[in-house]
């Protein structure tokens, strides 16, 4: 009998866990990797917030979302300013990723910046394409070569999931000991 009563308490703690988790969770976070002719020149993260997930397609242009949260060239250079953001992505599949991405950005190399346009549509690549200049806004980069890496898709819930998972094998352990 107290195996059981504890085994409940221990399921009550579990659940109050992941509801919190859950409950204070206010968005989903997409990760993707811009790759231009076989390098990685940018990451960008964004942020989808949960009161859209699932109605569909979303694009700032029109809604406002997704915004923006990070965007980082060869893994250094955070963009100082960013001209132009526009993203679409289908919230009924967040693993599918960015389907449009547009980015005209600068990065914050306050010795030569260079500036970056990036168009990246997933259903229509003859349009895909990344342009950097200098700070003398002579051409360094060119390629119509462009895709987006796998999403990575962090939604707080799953993290309770995993913590919860954690716990569940330690207790099974500490009770097998």
């Amino acid at each position: 009998m107290k195996s059981l009563k504890q085994l409940l308490i221990n399921a009550a703690a579990a659940t109050g866990l992941l509801l919190a988790t859950t409950f204070s969770a206010n968005a989903t976070l997409i990760t993707q990797d811009i790759i231009a002719g076989g390098f990685n020149i940018a990451t960008v993260e964004i942020d989808v917030p949960d009161e859209f997930l699932g109605t569909g397609l979303i694009d700032t242009a029109f809604d406002g979302v997704p915004t923006l949260v990070s965007l980082n060239f060869f893994g250094v250079f955070p963009a100082l300013e960013i001209f132009d953001f526009q993203a679409v992505i289908n919230t009924d599949d967040l693993f599918a990723g960015i389907e449009f991405l547009a980015i005209d950005a600068i990065d914050s190399d306050g010795s030569n910046p260079w500036t970056y346009q990036i168009i990246i549509d997933i259903f229509d690549p003859s349009f895909n394409f990344v342009d950097i200049f200098d700070a003398n806004n002579d051409p360094v980069f060119f390629s119509a070569d462009v895709q987006l890496s796998q999403a990575q898709v962090n939604t707080p819930a799953t993290l309770g999931l995993f913590v919860l998972a954690i716990a569940g094998v330690f207790a099974a352990r500490m009770r097998k000991s």
